[in-house]
């Protein structure tokens, strides 16, 4: 009888000793979270950026270009983002700014060196504007099409967006 309660104490610490374990490993990541040493991804889902029509009625939580994480709230500033960092290369922002009032929409510039003629013009460097005024799903697909054009190369580029 005295060994079968050795043994049924010996597990009731082995199981505390996990317990204690389990709870400073949450309380340390909690820890972290909130000095914002970690980013809390457990509820959200990473997907290429080519893989637009994902995109659609979905909530944006970040960008990951190669091993930097850009949190952000909208598409918009994804996409801004995603641009701006294409055209840091000179060659690719003299090829963007070549794209200026020619690669054109149904009724307006999506890329121009003036904002006045669009409706929600954002400014991606000097005389270099990009109109933002579609819908995710337009958003992200002329993102990938200026990219294309410019020769950017965005395999390394992901968008999380919540689970």
């Amino acid at each position: 009888m005295t060994n079968i309660l050795d043994k049924i104490r010996k597990k009731q610490e082995e199981m505390i000793l996990m317990v204690n374990e389990t709870f400073d490993k949450i309380i340390k990541d909690v820890s972290k979270m909130q000095e914002g040493l970690v980013e809390n991804n457990e509820y959200e889902i990473k997907y290429p950026l080519s893989n637009t029509k994902i995109f659609k009625g979905k909530k944006i939580v970040a960008v990951l270009i190669g091993g930097n994480r850009y949190t952000v709230s909208t598409w918009k500033k994804a996409f801004e983002i995603i641009l701006k960092d294409a055209v840091k290369d000179k060659n690719r922002m003299s090829k963007a700014k070549k794209l200026c009032n020619h690669l054109l929409g149904h009724t307006r510039n999506r890329l121009s060196d003036n904002p006045n003629d669009m409706s929600r013009p954002l400014q991606i460097a000097n005389n270099l504007y990009v109109e933002t005024h579609y819908d995710v799903e337009t958003l992200m697909n002329l993102l990938l099409q200026i990219l294309n054009e410019i020769k950017y190369d965005y395999s390394n580029i992901t968008v999380a967006v919540k689970n």
